[in-house]
């Protein structure tokens, strides 16, 4: 009887009232909808820009409508970018190695389904905007209206004439389709000029390829300019080569090792060259010919001057840029970058010629102004006696993420003036009166750390070394000609360095002579980059160039040696007419073709 009761109680309660059996509640949605708009403070319109999605467990989600990215590092492109002119590109995110984070570029409204929750969504656009993040909740089913992110500058570098620029992305394009694309990306890093540079070695191009060069293969979007160029030749025996702004893609072919045909084509059609990564060997062997334009000193977070300040005393004053290598190291495009004062308009051309004349600074945040006696960065100045200059200085940076701990005058490579403290929130400035008895250089410089960004992990002989990333920026030079006084390049720290570049240029001649093949080639190819039928055949072009450049340095040194005599230092200035180059102290302006 008992167990018939329980069995009547059990039932009544499964089957509920009238004996039937009870529904389920429907299970409540698991997901949303997250809206959000990225809008410019000044005009209210929406305005490209790079953001992170984050959840409350830290993890980062990325909007299937994200602005498409990719780019070549030796390696075939992504196969979206090969589907560019179908039009079948999916969206893509990127890992941004200082903070981690998994980020993307927006253009429009966003709406990404998401697990419901709390989200900080974070917005930002280069170097001269704030960052902006907002949290916002994610209910289940639909939101109202996007949220809105406004961003607003803190600096206006466009309006004081200054042009951003990344000298050194892979990122390839194999039509035109692709390039409102990829304008849309770099307008969301506030990046005004993008130098495409298609990737070669011996023989052969080997990533971000450029569907055409010259005025055929720029492309314009409002305030960005997408231009195609090249790293080549490229090797770690002499370093790797850059040209902004030729008509065609330059190859030296079977004399790969012979860069300065490649420069000399370059100039001869509108073009820069120069070298990448901070100091390479080659850079000494092609400056005194005033070919080359410019010298990477700032990438991965690191500051390099030493090479620069070599070539400036030497009176070779090339113009610092900056750039991040995208992808081959990994940080986001424009993370360095470097500025060159333009002023207005802002045209192509006006560029070429502002990088040309060493009118630019380069910069992986801070943002720096530099004047003497009213003359800017790139200018040259003269005083008709010994006297003083006066200097007007000063280094602007966003405090949540920059820490600059000092801005320093340099003259002839010595810091001769030191400045801490912070004159106002992000500001550090200086006004003084130098004394200048001799002719000599003048640049400005800032350092400090970055603040939330990772520390760089250097890989030490298989020992990985944690390094605090830096804040840095450097200025091009002012040079200051003091009449009466021996030249820019010509006094007693300059033999000084002529004569250590003489050495240098020595060693290198025994180097790639024939009894020594072996020693090169006993190196890796990625290291060399050239085959041994190519070294040979480059060999007798290559020795003539460097002991041309070691009977330069000899004679700046004071002590010329002409080697085995296969250099003669007349022949040597006839055939370079240096007087045209403004890189050679007193040389005329360089007209451009």
């Amino acid at each position: 009887m008992r167990s018939a009761i329980a069995l009547l109680i059990l039932l009544a309660h499964v089957l509920g009232p009238g004996g039937a059996r009870a529904t389920e509640p429907e299970e409540a949605p698991k997901t949303g909808t997250l809206r959000f708009r990225v809008l410019d403070g000044a005009t209210g319109e929406s305005t490209p820009a790079r953001v992170s999605v984050v959840d409350e467990a830290g993890r980062s989600h990325v909007a299937p409508s994200a602005v498409p990215v990719a780019g070549e590092c030796m390696q075939p492109a992504p196969a979206g970018w090969a589907r560019a002119a179908e039009g079948g590109l999916p969206g893509a995110g990127l890992r941004d190695p200082g903070s981690g984070a998994k980020i993307f570029y927006v253009d429009a409204v966003v709406e990404m389904e998401v697990p419901i929750g709390r989200y900080r969504v974070s917005a930002t656009k280069g170097f001269e905007w704030e960052t902006r993040s907002v949290v916002i909740e994610v209910l289940p089913g639909r939101q109202g209206a996007a949220a809105p992110l406004q961003l607003s500058r803190w600096i206006d570098m466009p309006a004081a004439g200054w042009v951003s620029a990344d000298g050194h992305l892979h990122i390839g394009r194999p039509s035109p389709a692709l390039d409102p694309v990829v304008a849309t990306w770099m307008a969301a890093e506030d990046l005004h000029v993008a130098n495409l540079l298609q990737m070669g070695r011996e023989g052969e191009v080997v990533g971000a390829r450029q569907y055409a060069f010259g005025e055929a293969g720029r492309y314009r979007s409002g305030e960005v300019v997408l231009a195609p160029g090249q790293e080549n030749p490229r090797t770690w025996l002499l370093g790797h080569g850059m040209v902004f702004g030729a008509s065609r893609y330059i190859d030296p072919g079977e004399r790969y090792l012979v860069y300065q045909p490649v420069w000399r084509q370059a100039r001869a059609e509108g073009g820069l060259a120069g070298y990448a990564h901070w100091q390479p060997p080659g850079v000494l062997i092609d400056a005194p010919t005033g070919l080359v334009d410019f010298l990477e000193v700032l990438q991965f977070d690191t500051p390099n001057y030493e090479m620069l300040y070599r070539l400036w005393g030497l009176g070779l004053l090339v113009a610092p840029i900056a750039g991040t290598d995208f992808p081959c190291i990994g940080d986001l495009p424009g993370a360095d970058r470097f500025y060159a004062r333009v002023g207005r308009p802002f045209t192509w051309e006006r560029w070429l010629d502002a990088v040309g004349e060493g009118r630019t600074f380069v910069t992986n945040g801070p943002l720096l102004e530099f004047e003497v006696n009213g003359a800017g960065i790139g200018d040259r100045i003269r005083i008709d006696v010994p006297g003083v200059v006066r200097v007007e200085a000063s280094v602007r940076f966003d405090p949540t993420r920059d820490d600059v701990e000092a801005l320093e005058l340099v003259r002839d490579g010595k810091v001769v003036h030191r400045v801490t403290e912070v004159t106002e929130l992000g500001r550090i400035a200086f006004s003084l009166r130098l004394p200048m008895e001799q002719s000599g250089w003048l640049a400005l410089r800032s350092d400090g750390a970055k603040i939330d960004r990772r520390p760089i992990h250097d890989d030490m002989g298989g020992a990985i070394k944690l390094r605090p990333r830096s804040s840095a920026a450097h200025t091009g030079v002012i040079s200051v000609r003091v009449a009466g006084t021996p030249p820019l390049g010509t006094g007693t720290a300059a033999r000084r360095l002529a004569e250590a570049a003489r050495e240098e240029m020595a060693a290198l001649h025994e180097l790639f002579e024939s009894s020594k093949e072996h020693t090169v080639l006993s190196s890796p190819k990625w290291a060399r980059g050239v085959s041994r039928e190519t070294l040979r055949a480059s060999r007798s072009e290559l020795l003539g160039e460097i002991g041309l450049a070691e009977a330069w340095y000899g004679d700046r040194a004071g002590s010329v040696g002409l080697g085995d005599g296969s250099t003669d230092l007349a022949a040597f200035d006839e055939s370079l007419d240096f007087r045209t180059s403004p890189r050679i102290p007193g040389g005329a302006s360089r007209p451009r073709p």
